[in-house]
């Protein structure tokens, strides 16, 4: 018989935020401690999908499937995070398609429920992660699901149709991080980061969170078009 041994990790991220909004009744992380997290998760996505022998599709991205470690020696909140559930992973191509999570998932994996159904084998670009990424972003921001409330009928219709139909990011969320969260819910997936991209920009957002540098002058010349993009 074999066994494989793990590290015991105190929580899936989903039950870790509502129990940090029940206690506090407001977000669940200071802004730094938050972009830390995504930042975690995108590192761990990057190494799935730039593999050298089997790039790996997570394909159910979302907070229950991240596991966080609260870190003994921080007063802040910093977590370690893991990736977890990998029942759905597959090698980026071909991709059996199984039903993701609805309000995670990106809309080509419904697209393509609805056009050959269910467990087909069909090609499915890693950027299916990418989108599921931005979903688990806004609820580590918010301490709220994607699209909470929002019937679930033709939600990814709406969510095509108007891009303007995203979840909710707080007022006060940096232009940087609204950014890098905004170009990985694009509907598109060739306008989509890769976590490459995405790393580098949440590294950017992190040093500014702390006050290291001020990075909106470094953001307005590398993106001299968006230096007042519209806002969701």
């Amino acid at each position: 018989m074999s066994y494989i041994i793990m590290e015991r990790m105190h929580e899936d991220l989903s039950k870790h935020i509502k129990r940090l909004v029940g206690r506090t009744g407001g977000r669940p992380f200071q802004l730094h401690v938050a972009i830390d997290i995504m930042l975690q998760v995108a590192k761990a996505m990057y190494y799935l999908h730039n593999k050298k022998l089997k790039k790996i599709v997570h394909s159910d991205l979302k907070t229950s499937n991240i596991l966080v470690q609260p870190l003994a020696d921080s007063s802040e909140g910093y977590v370690r995070v893991k990736l977890a559930d990998f029942g759905m992973s597959k090698p980026s191509s071909p991709l059996t398609f199984k039903r993701a999570t609805s309000v995670y998932a990106a809309p080509e994996v419904f697209n393509l429920e609805s056009k050959h159904g269910n467990n087909r084998s069909r090609n499915l670009l890693p950027k299916i992660d990418v989108w599921s990424f931005a979903m688990v972003c806004s609820e580590i921001l918010t301490g709220t699901m994607p699209f909470d409330g929002e019937p679930k009928v033709n939600l990814h219709s709406k969510i095509e149709e108007n891009n303007e139909f995203r979840p909710h990011l707080p007022s006060d969320c940096p232009e940087e991080l609204r950014f890098c969260i905004s170009r990985c819910w694009e509907c598109d997936p060739q306008k989509q980061p890769a976590f490459g991209e995405v790393c580098k920009m949440l590294k950017l957002a992190k040093t500014q969170s702390l006050g290291i540098i001020d990075c909106e002058l470094l953001f307005s010349i590398n993106h001299p078009m968006l230096k007042n993009p519209t806002s969701r």
